[in-house]
C-alpha cells in the first residue's frame, strides 16, 4: 500500500506499491487523532503544492519502450531532452516509468498507462501554472521525438 518501507511506533511496514492506496489517507487521519487536531489543520501546515496531469492518447507500449530506450547513457539524457530548463535533478525513480524530482522541488512522473494505450504525465509544483507548463512541455517534446 506504500511505495517505500515505513517505520512507525517501533513497527515496520514493508513496501507494497499500488496506485490507489488508502493507507496514506488513513495515516493522515491517524496523525490528526494523535495530535488532537482536525485534518484541515495538518493540511494548513503543509507547503502549498499544485498538480497537473495530461496524457498522449494512442501511445502504445512499443512507443513507450522506444521513448525510455532513448536514454542513450542515462535517465538524465532523457530528462534533458524532455525538460532542458527544468533545473538540477535531485532524485530519479524508475519504479513505474520515470519519476524525477528537481532541486526546485518540482516533480514529474511520466509512465505508460496500465489500462489504456496512453502515455501519462503527472506534475507537482508550487503553482498550478508551472505544473501545467511543465506537463505540456514534456508531452510536446515526447511528440517531437517522433516515436
Amino acid at each position: 500500500m506504500l511505495g517505500s518501507d515505513v517505520h512507525v511506533n517501533q513497527s515496520f511496514l514493508k513496501a507494497l506499491p499500488t496506485r490507489d492506496a488508502i493507507l496514506p489517507m488513513l495515516s493522515v487521519i491517524g496523525l490528526a487523532k494523535r495530535y488532537g487536531v482536525r485534518v484541515s489543520k495538518l493540511v494548513e501546515a503543509l507547503p502549498k503544492r499544485f498538480t497537473f496531469s495530461d496524457r498522449i492518447q494512442n501511445f502504445h507500449k512499443e512507443q513507450s519502450e522506444a521513448l525510455f530506450n532513448k536514454k542513450l547513457v542515462s535517465d538524465r539524457d532523457l530528462i534533458k531532452a524532455l525538460l532542458p530548463v527544468a533545473g538540477s535533478v535531485t532524485e530519479i525513480n524508475n519504479l513505474d516509468g520515470l519519476r524525477v524530482t528537481f532541486s526546485t522541488s518540482d516533480i514529474i512522473h511520466i509512465r505508460l498507462s496500465g489500462n489504456a494505450p496512453e502515455l501519462r504525465c503527472y506534475v507537482e509544483s508550487n503553482s498550478y501554472d508551472k505544473a501545467r507548463r511543465i506537463c505540456h512541455e514534456a508531452l510536446s517534446r515526447v511528440l517531437d521525438l517522433h516515436l
